[in-house]
Formats: C-alpha cells, sequence, structure tokens
C-alpha cells in the first residue's frame, strides 16, 4: 500500500492513528463554506448529516455556529470514537461508524447532506463506479425533497457531473468555481457558472492550481421516482466493467502473443545469424585447409626437385 491509498479503509484507519488528538480539514473549513454558501446555514432547526467526517472541525463549528442537530459519519471505528469522547458533552452533534454506501438512516430525514471529498474518495476505491452509485442512492433516499447535497471535491465538472446525472437521480446542480488566492489566501467564489460553460471550465481547470470545486445538488420532487431506476443503472455500470475487463483481457492476450511472436521472430533471427556465423566460420576452415594443401603440395614439389636435383649430381 502507497502513502496516499485514499480508496483503502486501512490507509484511513493508520492516518487517524498516527493523527490521535489531531484535527484536520480538508479543502475548506466551516467559516470558509458558510461565507460561500451563507444560504444553506440560515435555518438553525435544518437537520445536517457531515459524510466522511474524519477528524474534521465541521461538525464541532456548526454546532456552536447554534445548528444542534448535525450527524457526522465515517466508517473508521478510530476516528469515531476520538471525536464522541472530544465532544461527548455536546448534546445533538452526532458521531457514527456507517458506510456511506449504505446509510441505514430513514428515507427524507436531512435537510442538508456535506461531502467534503467523500466522492472524490470514493471514487479511488476499487469498483468506483458501482461504489458511486451506491453512494449517490443512498445521499438521494436520505436527503429531503428540496434539500441540498453540498459536494466540494478537486474534480471537475467533466470528472463530477456525470455521477450526479445518473439515471436514477433527479437534481437541480448549480457548480461553483473555488479559488484561493496564492497571494493573500482570500478564497473566491465563482457561482455564476453554467452548465453550458463545463468545457472551457475544464480546460481552463488544466491548467490553474489551488482551485477546487462545490455542486450544489438541490433534490427535485422527482427524485424518489427515479431512485426505482437504480438497480437498472447498477447493472448497467456491472456491464459496462465486464465489457472493459473482457476488452483488457483480449488486449493483454494480444499483447502476450505478440510479444510470444515477436520472441520467436528474434530467436529465427538470433539462429539465423547463428547459422550465417556458423557458416562463415566453415568457410573460413575450408579456406584454410586448401591454403595448408596447396602450401603442402609446395612442399611436396621442392622434395621431388630436390630428389631429383641430387640424383643428377
Amino acid at each position: 500500500m502507497s502513502d496516499f491509498d485514499y480508496g483503502y479503509q486501512d490507509y484511513w484507519e493508520s492516518r487517524y492513528t498516527s493523527q490521535r488528538g489531531q484535527t484536520f480539514d480538508w479543502l475548506q473549513d466551516y467559516s470558509s463554506i458558510k461565507e460561500g454558501f451563507s444560504d444553506l446555514f440560515q435555518n438553525k432547526k435544518v437537520r445536517i448529516l457531515n459524510i466522511g467526517c474524519g477528524n474534521s472541525e465541521l461538525g464541532e463549528k456548526l454546532f456552536e455556529d447554534g445548528f444542534y442537530h448535525t450527524y457526522n459519519i465515517d466508517y473508521c471505528k478510530n476516528v469515531i470514537d476520538f471525536m464522541q469522547e472530544r465532544n461527548k458533552n455536546k448534546k445533538g452533534l452526532h458521531y457514527e461508524q456507517k458506510d456511506v454506501l449504505n446509510l441505514e438512516y430513514k428515507k427524507e430525514i436531512f435537510d442538508l447532506i456535506i461531502d467534503k471529498a467523500t466522492m472524490d474518495t470514493v471514487l479511488c476505491t476499487d469498483n468506483a463506479l458501482l461504489n458511486i452509485t451506491k453512494m449517490t442512492k443512498e445521499i438521494s433516499r436520505a436527503l429531503k425533497t428540496g434539500g441540498v447535497y453540498l459536494v466540494l471535491s478537486y474534480g471537475r465538472p467533466d470528472e463530477r457531473l456525470i455521477h450526479l446525472r445518473r439515471d436514477h437521480l433527479a437534481f437541480d446542480i448549480k457548480i461553483c468555481k473555488i479559488v484561493k488566492s496564492e497571494k493573500n489566501g482570500k478564497i473566491n467564489y465563482d457561482l455564476s457558472i453554467q452548465e453550458e460553460d463545463d468545457e472551457e471550465i475544464n480546460e481552463n481547470a488544466k491548467e490553474e492550481k489551488r482551485v477546487h470545486y462545490a455542486y450544489v445538488c438541490k433534490k427535485l420532487p422527482e427524485a424518489n421516482d427515479k431512485l426505482e431506476n437504480f438497480r437498472q443503472v447498477y447493472n448497467e455500470m456491472k456491464e459496462y466493467l465486464a465489457k472493459c475487463e473482457k476488452e483488457s483481457s483480449s488486449d493483454n492476450e494480444k499483447r502476450e502473443n505478440s510479444d510470444k511472436e515477436n520472441k520467436e521472430i528474434n530467436i529465427e533471427k538470433k539462429n539465423k545469424i547463428m547459422d550465417e556465423n556458423n557458416s562463415n566460420k566453415e568457410k573460413v576452415e575450408i579456406m584454410d585447409i586448401e591454403e595448408e594443401t596447396k602450401e603442402e603440395k609446395k612442399n611436396i614439389e621442392f622434395d621431388e626437385n630436390s630428389i631429383e636435383q641430387f640424383f643428377d649430381y
């Protein structure tokens, strides 16, 4: 496992063990979220769910600001135990060990669901497409009609909107580009972005640093009926993944066969070169033998002449 295996529970449990007694907020803290999306925090009686809370102070800050019906969930028991102990005297501030793929809450119970890079993490898991489909189904089911699912993410619109527009969901989505100044740290919220600007946003984002996005997803009246499409969407994802795996296996097989053919060709070339070398070597040996034969013949002729000269003498 590498240092940044965000899709694995073991990574997070190890991280929270090493950070015991510390807090950390991804992307933005509560004050900056409230500054950018103040209209979501007007009614203090709303019920809020903070998914993938980790050791963030978000829940605590919401409580201090008068939101006394805040639920914070994470699938890591060690961080939930830490946050429960840290906030044990705050009635109405809940920390629970739960899996975002199976929330186990009643339907239409939350007015606001906050996601600070949890979608990003789920997209790092094995079977990411299936898991994100399960997650968004659970989010929509637990969110009240008219309620808001606020997604804070590193992902650009072309990487995130596809998951929020599946056929089992019905959200009115507004995109906010969030830029933190490198000079003074000030955060700028651009809420004027329209969906048709996606292509321009995506192109510009590739060149920008210190940029992330918010997707303000308001649950539409038809959303509960759309949830009936979940099984179909989920099965389509499975079929797509199976097809990709089959194509990948086919590509690997072709690659292996190609490698095998190349290896055989190389062996054949090598053998041919060796044969040519051996042939040349034999030719050289034959030439040497012929030269030796000629030399021996000359010697014999010399000897015969010498004998004749001797007798003549």
